[in-house]
This record gives structure tokens, sequence and C-alpha cells, in this order.
């Protein structure tokens, strides 16, 4: 039985689904209607069901009991809440209840000198899950915020913890302030506050924190917060983020009561918007650092970057249109863009967003500044390369070196070259005479340059020794990359000059 179905489970509730299954008269639809009214609040997919019955289940049984249950109201299902380490889009089936359950936590509020508080307390660890969401990265819409869970890391934290060893530090939540109800010293909470909503409410005035010189530093006092929760809540019912800590609870989830107890986990807590949840992510992954293109690809996702990111964030954003938005773009559905499925990404993200830095970097600024602006000048340029070389554009980069991370990056250096050129004779970059001299360029070079063996087979001798000798061996370091773009470079300056010569 899988960890998670053992962890959530007790003994004996595991027993009773056995007895379930050894009675031979159990319907599929008996078997999943007595799971559902007598474990308690479990949160089940199809997968669980079929391996909670063992031996002999069949699916389309199941899923037709479960359409059933569905149908007459006995059970309810979202296809938008996460387990750790299901499938985007797992459908995920609970007992139809409205009962409305509540934690309540006496926590430590601590307000700066602007007026923004931090909220510090601890809890069992197996309920946050309960309580928060993962704000999952989707880069089609530009939403969320967290990568999916690393197997052998959260596998790592949950032995350590069965181990005994401790959680060492707090996860990080952010209480959304649009489902969040903070009520004045005194005031008691009302029928009229939903019962989705997080409440905070004050058990003391606040106390003034000064420092040796009595100036006012902080202020602090103690509160009582009611998070709405169930064991089977979806996430579109939560009125939490759960920003830094997936791992830790993942690995949690994972750890059943019948091992331990009680595992004490300290929380820090926020009160803020989903945008600002991803500024708070960014900051809370600087020393814990998550892949360099899943960071960059949040920019992209992010309205107001953080100062230091905001630079980037022009890169990142412009990444993201030649990616997912512009489906002209030669780029478009070929990247393996962090938050979408990879499909049959050839372009690594990290080689694209090289690219994009490189243009930001070598043209004027009024061209670069504006992200829309220089994703068609990208765009347009690689145009010029993919009709240049159809065959190995868009081939994946065991096939062809142009794909390659080298080959993106030395024909990048290329096209920004000659681009310079026209901008100085005063052409404009995205005019149709510019870009077709700076596909005749090209063409001129592909007149040398092959990038794949079989194009190399069929070509000159030219084309053989230049595979052979410069390209077909190189390799995604900086030694290379630079041998490979000074090659193309002065390839195509002596095949342009000789071109302006002969006329």
């Amino acid at each position: 039985m899988r960890d998670y179905l053992v962890a959530t489970l007790s003994d004996e509730e595991r027993s009773y689904t056995a007895n379930l299954r050894e009675n031979i008269e159990a319907t599929a639809v008996d078997f999943c209607r007595s799971v559902f009214a007598e474990l308690d609040d479990p949160l089940l997919s199809v997968a669980d069901l079929l391996e909670l019955w063992g031996e002999g289940a069949q699916t389309p049984a199941f899923e037709a009991a479960l359409e059933e249950l569905t149908a007459d109201g006995t059970i309810e299902y979202s296809d938008k809440t996460q387990r750790p380490f299901d499938g985007t889009a797992t459908r995920l089936y609970r007992r139809n209840a409205t009962d409305q359950e509540a934690i309540t936590i006496t926590a430590l509020q601590s307000e700066d000198l602007t007026g923004v508080s931090r909220y510090q307390f601890s809890m069992e660890g197996r309920l946050v899950r309960g309580l928060a969401r993962i704000d999952r990265l989707d880069a089609l819409v530009g939403t969320g915020n967290q990568r999916d869970e690393i197997r052998t890391h959260v596998n790592r934290i949950r032995d350590g913890v069965l181990g005994g060893t401790h959680v060492p530090n707090p996860v990080l939540l952010v209480m959304l302030d649009a489902r969040t109800q903070v009520l004045e010293t005194e005031q008691q909470p009302t029928d009229e506050i939903p019962h989705s909503f997080v409440v905070i409410k004050p058990l003391e005035d606040f106390q003034e924190v000064r420092g040796g010189d009595q100036a006012l530093r902080q202020r602090s006092r103690l509160v009582e917060i009611s998070f709405p929760w169930r064991k089977a809540a979806f996430d579109e019912e939560k009125s939490v983020l759960l920003v830094d800590g997936q791992q830790r609870t993942a690995a949690l989830s994972l750890v059943g009561f019948h091992e331990l107890e009680y595992i004490d986990l300290g929380v820090s807590a926020v009160l803020s918007t989903e945008e600002e949840a991803k500024r708070v992510f960014q900051v809370a992954n600087d020393s814990v650092k998550i892949s360099t293109d899943f960071s960059k690809a949040l920019l992209a996702s992010m309205e107001d970057a953080p100062g230091y990111l905001k630079d980037e964030q022009v890169t990142a954003e412009v990444v993201r249109r030649l990616a997912l938005e512009l489906e002209d773009s030669p780029f478009y559905k070929i990247v393996r863009y962090p938050g979408t499925k990879a499909g049959n990404g050839v372009v690594a993200y990290n080689s694209l967003f090289g690219i994009v830095t490189a243009f930001r970097k070598s043209l004027p600024e009024d061209l670069t500044a504006d992200a829309p602006t220089l994703a068609i000048i990208v765009s347009n340029a690689f145009k010029c390369v993919k009709a240049t070389w159809p065959d190995a554009w868009g081939a994946k980069p065991s096939m062809s070196k142009l794909m390659h991370g080298a080959g993106l990056r030395a024909i990048t250096r290329v096209a920004i070259d000659k681009l310079q050129t026209y901008l100085s004779a005063g052409d404009d970059v995205n005019e149709d005479a510019t870009l077709a001299k700076l596909k005749e360029s090209l063409i001129r070079l592909s007149t040398k340059i092959a990038w794949t063996d079989a194009e190399a087979a069929a070509g000159t001798a030219t084309q053989k020794r230049n595979w052979r000798d410069s390209i077909s061996g190189v390799q995604n370091t900086n030694q290379d990359i630079s041998a490979l773009s000074d090659f193309l470079s002065r390839e195509s300056v002596a095949l342009d000059m000789k071109a302006a010569r002969s006329k």
C-alpha cells in the first residue's frame, strides 16, 4: 500500500476496508459508499480506492461507482486539489458534508514600524495541508509560485523525522487578506463573517519594544487565529497559501499518527495577497536555492518584482512571450518552460533566457527596455534563422547542433552582429528590408554551415569539414560557445565582404 494511504488511514480503517473487500456480495458502489461514510473524512482518488479494494479491482467499475455516488449527492470531487505527488488534475473525492470546523491557535503578532505584521506559532505539522494550499506555478496563465515536490528530498525529511529529528525551520504561510478578518481588541466574531475566513482576534493590547535609545523598534501582542479547516478540504476552499515548506509538509503527510503521535512544526505567517506571495516566495528561497529556470519563469508571472530583480523581469517576460504567447515565434511551444507540460520542448529555458539577455546587452536601450518590443525583435531574427536551416530547427539537440545551447548562443552572436551593423547604418531593425538583408547573410553562411549529421552528409566538402572540425563536437561550455561564435562570425563576415565586392 502506498505511503500516503498507510500514513493517512489508521490501522482500524485499513482493517475496515479489508473486511469490506472480503464481503463477496459487496459491489464497487457499496464499497465506495461505505469507505466515504465510515472512514475519518478521507480524500481519495480512483487509484486509492482500487488499492484499498486490492486484487481484482476493475477501474471502469469504480469510475462508474464514483460517478453514481456523485450524481446522487453522496460524494463530491475536485480536480484542482493536489496532495503530495499527485499529478495535475487528479480527481479527488470526499464525503459530501457541510460540517464547519476550525483550528484555533495562539500566536505572537509582531508589528514593525511600517505596520507590517508577522504571526508566529507552532502546531501539529500534519494539519497544515488541510488549511493551506500549494500555489503551483502555471506559466501559461501567469499564476502561482511553487514548483513540484522533490520525492528524494521529501523521503529524506520523512526518514529524519521518523528517526527523531525535529523539523528545524518554520514553514511560511500567507493568509490571504481578501479572506481574513482582523478584529479589534475585545471585538468578538459575528455570524456575518464567512466560515471560510481566517479570523484574527487580539487577546491583549500591543506591548511596545524599544531600543537602548528608547526609540520604538517593534510592537507585539498575543492573538488568537482561527483557521477554517477540514481534513478533506479542497484547495479552492482554503484561505491560506503555503509559500515556503511544501517539501517539509509533504514529508510529514507521509508519517502516520500511529508512528508519531505528535509532530511540532513552527509556523511564521503574514497577511498579504496572492501576488505578494510570489515576492515572499522569492525572498524565502534566496538562501535555499530553487532552480534558476523556475526562478526566472516565476519572475515573468509577477506584476511587480522586487527592486533587485526588476531588470531580470524584463528578460523573463520576453522569454515568456516568445515561448508561450507569440504564436508566430520560432520558439513557440518548443521551450521546456517551468510550470507547463514539457511536451516536445527541445530548447532549454536557460538557453532562451541567455539569448534574450544577449540581445538586451547588445542593442540600444530604446529597443530593449520594453518586453513586447524586444520579443518581436528576437522573434523576427530567429524567423530568419529558422527559414535558413528549416530541417535543423526544432529537432532534438542530440540531432541538431543548432538547437543545442552552444549552437543557439553562437548563432545569436551572428544575428546580433548583423543587427548592430544595420542599426549603425540607420536601418529600422524590424523593417522587411532589414530582415531581408539578415536572411540573405544567413543564407550565404548556410553554404558553409550544416547543423545536422544528415545535412553534412548531403552537403559540400566545406560543409562536411566545418561540421567535423568546428560544430559536431561542441559542448554547452563557455569555451566551446565562444569558439563556435568566433568561427561563425569570421565565416559570415568573409562571405558578406565577398558579396559586397562582387556588386
